[in-house]
């Protein structure tokens, strides 16, 4: 497992220019951990960070993801899932999501991703329930979904592919960013659209189950990374207090109170391309 997550934090420290690890506190009954290739949620000064669950007790910090048409049986659909742990956020709060640009399509390393027409070519719709909506032109509206009374966040998404026209081996980009309807987090990352805790912006790459080439998925995500993670992204992060570092399950405190995380520097990131 530590060669695992070893070679999971060499992949995905520069997708934000920060490997973090978070432990699952003591205490936290069994059952409640981490589900293993969800995306997690951390709250961290006021801030969703967004990462990858991999195992159930660690996330580590990543900003896009790979994920596959017909992995769960159903063509043109994917289940996503999103995970916290208890006391993460709020019990009285929800999380919502946003698409921040329109699908975009990728036409090969030597054009990248193209922005699809909503109208006549594809578009993404996301469900939760009798919740839904579609990507569009642009950015458009997600919708919010409940905190568990424990604070924790664990909820999967229907994610659903609409007007498929360009073949299996067509590979599509979403834009996405989370916020917390909680207005105690700072609002020092308030975004534009007026929601508290707003996350960076984070990718969901999808490919379909199969057939698409394994490759070409790789060059793609590749290429997110490298061309369109935007570098102050890991700016912010950094001033946010995360930088390059682990951190553990650590023993209550002295009070009794919340077990307190020991942080390990490593080093700084390179923030040079």
């Amino acid at each position: 497992m530590q060669r695992i997550q070893a070679s999971i934090r060499r992949r995905f420290a520069t997708l934000a220019g920060v490997a973090l690890m978070v432990g699952l506190p003591a205490g936290v009954a069994h059952g409640q951990s981490l589900h293993e290739g969800d995306i997690g949620l951390i709250e961290h000064n006021g801030h969703i960070v967004t990462g990858q669950v991999v195992d159930e007790e660690t996330v580590v910090i990543q900003r896009v993801f790979d994920r596959y048409f017909g992995a769960d049986g159903f063509p043109n659909v994917v289940d996503v899932g999103y995970n916290s742990l208890p006391g993460a956020f709020a019990p009285s709060s929800a999380i919502g999501f946003n698409f921040r640009e329109s699908l975009r399509l990728w036409e090969g390393e030597a054009n990248g991703f193209r922005t699809l027409d909503a109208i006549t070519e594809e578009t993404q719709s996301v469900s939760y329930g009798p919740a839904s909506a579609t990507s569009g032109d642009g950015f458009a509206e997600g919708f919010t979904v409940n905190v568990a009374a424990n604070g924790e966040f664990h909820r999967h998404y229907w994610y659903g592919l609409d007007n498929p026209i360009h073949g299996s081996q067509a590979i599509y980009l979403l834009e996405l960013e989370l916020y917390s309807t909680d207005n105690a987090l700072a609002d020092t990352y308030r975004s534009k659209f007026g929601e508290y805790g707003t996350s960076d912006p984070f990718w969901i790459l999808i490919g379909h189950h199969g057939v698409v080439d394994q490759a070409e998925m790789a060059i793609a995500f590749n290429y997110v990374q490298t061309h369109i993670v935007p570098e102050p992204g890991s700016v912010a992060l950094l001033a946010a207090g995360v930088g390059f570092m682990l951190i553990r399950r650590g023993r209550k405190n002295a009070k009794g109170g919340a077990p307190a995380f020991q942080q390990t520097q490593f080093s700084q990131p390179d923030l040079k391309h």
